[in-house]
């Protein structure tokens, strides 16, 4: 019955009804999905292009990871399991939930990985997840933080690599948690030099990205990148990784609409250089917003120059 049901509503007006489904007060995709495989179709991408939600429980956020863990290549499932982390659910399903990510804020990815590693090594503690946290001990914190480690970079590089729909990243860092993002796969890294007499990025036919398997298979990693946000709040931060990733933001993003860039970190003070030449390569920047309060403006006084971009909130 409802086979015959959906058949008989034209494409366009499945989305609507879905969407409808979605933002009503209480919002029931998951049963949608049960109606058929079309149903599933188009619900999916609802469900799955933007998990990382503050509003989402952190109970729901470890079973989210446990799923996205789940996806992870057996290259990197084996590395995990030889590195003591235990993997709850070890087959690979047969959706690709990351392929469907528009929205990457990794403080609230960082978060959820975190508690998922809480809760798998300390679970016979307690049920509530806070309450582990708050109870550990200074040893099984740092044993935590070195896991974290290891389970981070496996993650954050199967987004990059699977995410093709990936629109939103989002970054930012107190000091507390989110000190850096994961080391970047040789695959990924851009070659790119820095060049002291003119202060820009050197890009030519030889510096390009490393390639191997995963890069072949998606060439179009972070090209459909509308909107980076970077906050980094606390002057004794170094970021290295965060850096690496903006020079490869330079070389593979040319869709960036919004810009919303802090830099209060006293280390890096070369940032200017790479946040110019993300705007350099732009061709549909619309938005940006710097707080330069750590950055050497004079030197990317061009980006003020620029056509049809609206400038907000920026500090003196």
């Amino acid at each position: 019955m409802s086979s015959i049901f959906s058949r008989n509503i034209p494409p366009e007006c499945l989305k609507n009804i879905i969407e409808f489904v979605k933002e009503g007060p209480n919002p029931n995709l998951y049963s949608c999905m049960l109606v058929n495989r079309e149903w599933m179709k188009n619900c999916l991408p609802l469900l799955w292009n933007r998990p990382f939600d503050i509003s989402i429980p952190v109970q729901n956020g470890t079973k989210l990871m446990n799923t996205y863990i789940s996806c992870l290549d057996e290259i990197k499932k084996q590395y995990l399991i030889d590195n003591d982390i235990y993997l709850r659910q070890n087959r690979t399903p047969q959706i690709n939930y990351p392929a469907y990510l528009r929205e990457l804020d990794y403080e609230i990815f960082e978060r959820y990985t975190r508690f998922w590693l809480i809760e798998n090594i300390y679970s016979d503690r307690a049920s509530d997840l806070d309450t582990i946290a708050e109870s550990l001990e200074s040893i099984e914190i740092e044993y935590t933080n070195n896991q974290l480690k290891k389970l981070l970079p496996c993650l954050f590089s199967m987004f990059i690599e699977k995410s093709n729909n990936l629109t939103h990243f989002s970054f930012y860092s107190d000091g507390e948690m989110c000190l850096d993002i994961p080391e970047l796969p040789t695959w990924m890294v851009s070659t790119a030099t820095y060049s002291t007499t003119n202060n820009s990025l050197i890009v030519s036919s030889s510096h390009v990205l490393r390639t191997s398997p995963a890069a072949s298979n998606n060439s179009n990693f972070l090209k459909n990148l509308t909107t980076f946000k970077c906050e980094v709040d606390d002057s004794d931060l170094h970021l290295p990784n965060l850096i690496t990733f903006m020079e490869i933001l330079s070389l593979r993003c040319k869709m960036l609409q919004t810009i919303i860039f802090t830099w209060r970190s006293l280390y890096d003070t070369n940032v200017h250089n790479y946040l110019r030449e993300i705007v350099r390569q732009q061709q549909q920047l619309r938005v940006i917003r710097v707080n330069y309060s750590n950055i050497n403006i004079s030197r990317v006084d061009e980006i003020f120059q620029l056509e049809n971009i609206k400038i907000l909130n920026t500090d003196n």
